[in-house]
């Protein structure tokens, strides 16, 4: 049988949900405070903080009328106002790579062929420790290690893993690659996801754990967006019932400001020990916010040029 991935993988994005001890009826997000949302959000939780307010009209508010409280519930987004397509060429792309490798893999381990761990990032294999063995895996029949910074992106450990994060880059990836163009989003895309993985490999230099998953590079689509489009609207789904319409300039700051507490908390620790690997979303993040628009504005320099 093919030896199964560790726990620990570049998790999807995970859903993001507006958290807080008060709400006020006239606005559809709400504040919370940094110390009872840490008691609330675990590390097994993949950085999902809880509603802590009812719905009121539609839209989140104090108290417990309109439907009930929503406790714990996450806001999972459906939609933006931004995208003029929802089939990006590019976007769409990378989803199909994605989950055609998805499913390549899953065929390859029931066959006894251990894909999935010659395609992920293992950091050991890439830090300092592993320079001297990176001529011999070369030559071993394997995956070069310096390729798994690509080749880690396009695989998943499960199903949920795969749905959630192509989720993400369905409905954020379309604005993003509106504004870059096709092919230079696609070099960003690939480049937000080596250099979320070398942040990997510099927070957790001796795991052998192995990472895999597209969640740095998409992070890196997000913090792009969250430059592009601070205005925006965030169409979300708070299961069962609920749908609520979210500023992305409040949803895209507390997804960031989740990964970055959960990652200062957890340090490399997370991920040697088969945790997540936060700081691959927070570099990814930081890498769209200053290197995306540079990369949109050499692209629209040289249009105006021809």
């Amino acid at each position: 049988m093919a030896a199964r991935l560790p726990a620990a993988d570049c998790t999807g994005p995970g859903f993001v949900v507006a958290a807080g001890r008060r709400c006020k009826g006239g606005f559809r997000a709400v504040a919370w405070p940094l110390p009872f949302f840490l008691t609330t959000v675990g590390a097994a939780q993949a950085g999902v903080p809880r509603i802590l307010c009812g719905v009121q009209g539609g839209r989140l508010a104090a108290g417990k009328r309109g439907g009930g409280p929503l406790w714990g519930r996450a806001m999972i987004p459906v939609g933006d106002n931004v995208a003029r397509r929802r089939a990006a060429p590019a976007n769409t792309a990378l989803i199909a790579i994605n989950l055609l490798v998805f499913c390549l893999v899953t065929v390859a381990e029931r066959r006894g062929f251990a894909l999935a761990r010659d395609l992920a990032l293992v950091p050991r294999r890439l830090s300092v420790v592993g320079w001297a063995t990176l001529a011999a895996a070369a030559g071993s029949g394997g995956v070069w290690p310096p390729l798994t910074l690509v080749s880690s992106l396009f695989v998943h450990a499960d199903a949920l893993h795969v749905a959630g994060n192509m989720l993400y880059l369905l409905i954020f990836g379309p604005a993003v690659e509106q504004r870059f163009g096709v092919v230079r989003y696609g070099v960003f895309y690939l480049l937000a996801g080596v250099v979320s993985g070398l942040a990997t490999v510099a927070t957790a230099p001796f795991s052998r754990v192995a990472v895999v998953g597209a969640s740095g590079a998409i992070a890196g689509v997000l913090g792009s967006y969250f430059v592009f489009y601070p205005r925006g609207r965030i169409r979300t789904w708070v299961p069962p019932f609920y749908f609520l319409e979210v500023p992305a300039l409040f949803y895209l700051l507390l997804w960031f400001a989740l990964q970055l507490l959960l990652a200062a908390a957890a340090g490399g620790e997370a991920l040697a020990s088969g945790g997540v690997a936060w700081w691959a979303h927070v570099s990814g993040f930081l890498f769209g916010v200053g290197a995306g628009p540079w990369l949109a504005g050499v692209g629209s320099r040289r249009r105006r040029r021809r």
